[in-house]
This record gives C-alpha cells, structure tokens and sequence, in this order.
C-alpha cells in the first residue's frame, strides 16, 4: 500500500551545481559532506523519498596545462556515481 498525505507524494529530487555549491562552501572557509547535504535536503525522518540527486558539474579542458585538474575532477566524478 502506497502512503500518501494531504500535499501528495512526498518524493524528492535534487539538482546541484557543484561548481556554485563548492564557490559557496569556499567563501565560508567549510568544508562539503554531500551525503550530509543530500540526507539534509532529503529529511527521510519526515517521510520524504529521494528518487534522485543530480550533480551537474563541469570539466576542465582536455588540455595538458589542465591535466591535474580534470583528474581531481574525474577522480569526483567517479566517487559521486
């Protein structure tokens, strides 16, 4: 049996910018748990259902000057999925 309230389904998506997420987290000298942030947009303790968080981020240029960065890039990448 399928619990509903009053409002509907409570399910959850999520869409992030990981490049103004991560600029923002910066300017406040933080430090970025994106399990604790998706956990805290979810609030499961409140009978929310995440279907699904989208990370939207970018890559740094295929170029050898940037192959550092785009490898720390590639390393998050794989660990998000």
């Amino acid at each position: 049996m399928r619990h509903t309230t009053m409002m509907g389904d409570r399910r959850v998506l999520i869409f992030v910018d990981e490049s103004n997420v991560v600029s923002a987290v910066r300017t406040l000298d933080r430090k970025l748990d994106w399990l604790k942030l998706r956990d805290h947009l979810v609030k499961a303790s409140q009978g929310r259902e995440l279907i699904e968080m989208v990370i939207y981020a970018g890559l740094p240029p295929r170029m050898p000057e940037w192959q550092t960065e785009r490898d720390k890039k590639d390393k998050f990448l794989h660990w998000l999925r």
